[in-house]
């Protein structure tokens, strides 16, 4: 599966986990350069568009995205 479309601009991706490295570096490897269709984040991208996802989503967050959604 190729990388994430919005690798570029995600704050997982950037600085914004800098003070846990270790988990960002998982997440950046299961959801971001791993399989993006299974990322709250990316999920919140393609239904809120782009400059809407909430900086404090987790990809894992799936209950937290269905809230937002709802």
């Amino acid at each position: 599966m190729p990388h994430c479309e919005c690798l570029g601009d995600c704050a997982l991706y950037s600085d914004a986990m800098s003070t846990m490295p270790g988990v960002a570096s998982i997440f950046q490897m299961k959801y971001c350069t791993g399989n993006q269709l299974t990322c709250a984040r990316y999920k919140a991208y393609q239904e809120l568009g782009e400059g809407n996802v909430p900086a404090d989503l987790y990809p894992h967050e799936h209950a937290k995205l269905k809230e937002l959604l709802a």
